[in-house]
């Protein structure tokens, strides 16, 4: 069974009052989305797919409405309050809250919990509070996945998407292996890097750490690509702690990472590292060589020559896809974030309908046309 998820957000509010909305009034918003939708989904490439779309409360009961009986939508609520009314309980004393037998009454099926801008809130109210519990909203999160579950809503659980967010590497590692089951091993590649030190990365304990995640992705990749951590100032404003990594002790490490890699079957690659780690065993040839392209395609290319992205990188992919001052993530170690306020300012001003990442284009703005030509050659290669 397949899922398509779709969280439609607060795009009801209409672009005069700052939001996004063109598509109807407020009051068809709903409607209109769910006959369009429909429409789209009768082809046979959604056959045997669960297509969910997530709205706010105040359209639940049009969008309901709005399904005939031919509908393959299922609605789903965005987030519900972790208790809930009971006999000989609470009769419905939750002013403001959404909870989980009223969502199913107002015709869902799903909840939508652990959205990212949820979890924003929740911390937000509890730093207030004085709370300082990292875990404290994956507490709360639980009672609310357990409310939807009593209420028989089924839920779409998310894990956020800024660094504290994340899961836990053991969960990335098991999504690792399961996309190289998918696509194979010598089409996804494992990075470690940056490679930092503070008072808790040691050398000893990227040793111990690449070690352990190289068994468990041993026969999930081929290859595996480091980088040791460039200071920019930006970077030491937003990484105070971190240190660079002296010469003797990066040789050393690269030397150790290499035979590590080699007991895992895995080829160890450096990123703009220049020349010095190949006496170490290293390949220093580039991170996303033509070589690579050409074995996870299974077929040779025609490279384009030219100049490369940047002075000593190897790599053939040269074009950045994205805008400085946007990701939510805010690791703290990443070179094209300046802040979290630049962050913040830049993400309010994304337009979804918009073809820039932030902002419309303006009339200072050169839009040029990318040429666009396929590198496969149409030979064909056997290998043996």
């Amino acid at each position: 069974m397949k899922h398509i998820f779709l969280n439609l957000k607060r795009f009801d509010i209409p672009k005069a009052c700052g939001g996004v909305n063109t598509l109807a009034p407020v009051k068809d918003w709903a409607e209109t989305i769910i006959s369009g939708t429909d429409a789209a989904l009768q082809g046979e490439a959604f056959a045997g797919a669960d297509y969910v779309m997530f709205f706010p409360e105040a359209h639940l009961l049009s969008a309901a409405a709005a399904r005939d009986g031919r509908s393959r939508i299922q609605l789903g609520c965005q987030g519900l309050h972790r208790e809930d009314t009971a006999a000989g309980g609470n009769f419905g004393a939750f002013t403001t809250l959404l909870t989980g037998n009223a969502a199913r009454e107002l015709g869902c099926g799903w909840a939508l919990i652990g959205h990212c801008e949820e979890r924003r809130e929740k911390a937000g109210v509890l730093q207030e509070a004085g709370v300082t519990d990292p875990q404290a909203v994956n507490r709360l999160l639980r009672r609310e996945v357990l409310a939807a579950q009593r209420a028989g809503l089924r839920v779409l659980y998310c894990i956020g998407e800024s660094a504290e967010e994340l899961p836990d590497k053991e969960r990335v590692l098991a999504d690792f292996q399961a996309l190289s089951r998918f696509l194979g091993s010598r089409r996804i590649i494992w990075r470690y890097d940056p490679i930092v030190l503070t008072e808790k990365y040691t050398p000893e304990y990227h040793l111990r750490a690449f070690r352990a995640m190289a068994r468990t992705l041993r026969g999930s990749t081929e290859t595996c690509v480091i980088s040791f951590i460039d200071l920019y100032r930006k970077v030491r404003r937003n990484f105070p702690e971190a240190r660079e990594v002296p010469p003797e002790i990066r040789r050393e490490l690269c030397r150790e990472m290499v035979q590590i890699a080699r007991e895992n079957q895995m080829q160890l690659r450096t990123c703009h590292e220049g020349d010095a780690y190949a006496a170490r065993g290293a390949e220093v040839s580039g991170c996303m060589t033509g070589e690579l392209f050409e074995r996870a395609l299974g077929m040779p290319l025609t490279l384009p020559g030219g100049k490369r992205s940047r002075e000593g990188c190897a790599c053939y992919l040269g074009a950045d896809v994205g805008a400085y001052d946007t990701c939510g993530h805010l690791c703290k170690y990443c070179y094209a974030n300046a802040s979290p306020a630049a962050v913040a300012r830049n993400r309010r001003l994304h337009d979804p309908e918009s073809p820039l990442l932030v902002g419309r284009p303006g009339p200072e703005d050169l839009i040029s046309d990318a040429k666009q030509v396929s590198w496969r050659s149409g030979q064909i290669r056997l290998d043996f």
